[in-house]
Order: C-alpha cells, then sequence, then structure tokens
C-alpha cells in the first residue's frame, strides 16, 4: 500500500493557520506602553508589582515583607571581627592579628591620603597629638612615646575599629583593609621621629 500524496494545497494551509495563530498571540499577549512608545511582550511578568520592605504582607507566616536573615549567616563581603571593646581583646588582639598587607609605596600613599584624612585633626602632622583640635580635647599621646612605639599592629587596628578611651571608632569611616595600610604610614611616623 502506497502513502496517499499530501497535496501543496493543504500543506500551504497549515502554514498560513500556524502563522495566524503566531500572529494572534503576538497581538494579544503585547502592550502598548504610551510613554516609551514601544510594545511589551509579557508585561505581567515584566511589571511585577513588589512589595515595599516595610508592607504588610498576606502571604508570610508573620504578617511581614521584610525576612529575618537565618541564623549564623552574614552579608556578602563582611568579615566579622571576634575581638569585643573590652581591655583583655585589645591585648588579644595585639598578640593575633598580624598585617597581611605588604610595606608598598602604593599601600603607604594610601595611608597618608587616610591619616590626612581622619587622623591629623588630633594626631598633628607628625603624630605628636598637636592637631589642630588638640587644644579643645585633651590631646592624644604622641607616636613618639616609648608605649606607643611598642604596640603591636593588632592592638592599634584594635583601636581604629573599637575605639580607646576618648578616641571613638573608625570602623564606619574607614575600610579593614585599609586600617592596615594605615598603621604602615603610623610606623613610618614613627620611625620618622619628629
Amino acid at each position: 500500500m502506497t502513502p496517499k500524496p499530501v497535496s501543496r494545497f493543504s500543506n500551504q494551509k497549515s502554514c498560513q493557520l500556524l502563522f495566524l495563530v503566531v500572529l494572534l498571540f503576538g497581538i494579544i499577549s503585547c502592550e502598548r506602553k504610551v510613554e516609551k512608545g514601544k510594545y511589551q511582550f509579557f508585561f505581567e511578568m515584566h511589571d511585577s508589582i513588589p512589595y515595599d520592605a516595610f508592607d504588610d504582607n498576606s502571604f508570610t507566616a508573620d504578617g511581614k515583607t521584610l525576612r529575618e536573615p537565618p541564623k549564623g549567616t552574614i552579608p556578602r563581603g563582611y568579615k566579622p571581627y571576634h575581638y569585643e571593646k573590652t581591655p583583655p581583646d585589645a591585648e588579644r588582639a595585639g598578640r593575633e592579628l598580624k598585617n597581611p598587607f605588604p610595606r608598598t609605596g602604593e599601600n603607604l600613599a594610601r595611608g597618608e591620603n587616610l591619616y590626612k584624612t581622619f587622623c591629623i585633626v588630633c594626631h598633628g602632622p607628625t603624630g605628636g597629638g598637636d592637631g589642630p583640635v588638640a587644644g579643645k580635647f585633651p590631646p592624644p599621646q604622641s607616636f613618639q612615646t616609648d608605649y606607643m612605639k611598642n604596640l603591636p599592629e593588632g592592638r592599634i587596628y584594635h583601636t581604629i575599629t573599637h575605639g580607646s578611651y576618648l578616641m571613638g571608632s573608625y570602623a564606619s569611616q574607614i575600610l579593614p583593609e585599609d586600617r592596615w595600610k594605615l598603621i604602615q604610614y603610623v610606623q613610618t611616623l614613627q620611625r620618622r621621629g619628629k
């Protein structure tokens, strides 16, 4: 038994019907955006209507849109600092933390820039504790004293992070990696002397 030949006419009719269905589907699924002057396909997916962070939400069990992060998680890029603002933790930071950055011209230049931005107003240009605001507050200790020269890098890092006595924390102003570069510049000032 030989197969029945398919007529060219019925094949052409199928193609035309398929074309009309696709065209009709395309017309139905797009919307003209007057303000944009363009057609937009599947606008329901493109223009979703999200909840604002503090809106009530009927889909969640507690009715809140903003979700608590899972316990034990930290934000991307955040490095935890496991030392509290206590004298024992400051001593421990001095023993355990070491500067991970090599002493290069680029790192020292970055440290100098940070020093001139954040530290010079109290500590002065040479680290002598004679900055412009030192007369209005008790002046900080000079970097040239034996105590300051013998401070480990980790202890200085802890002081920049948490503050000490009248000096407040600079954790929100100076990035963790920049604190190490600032310490390198402070050590350069100590080696120069007055």
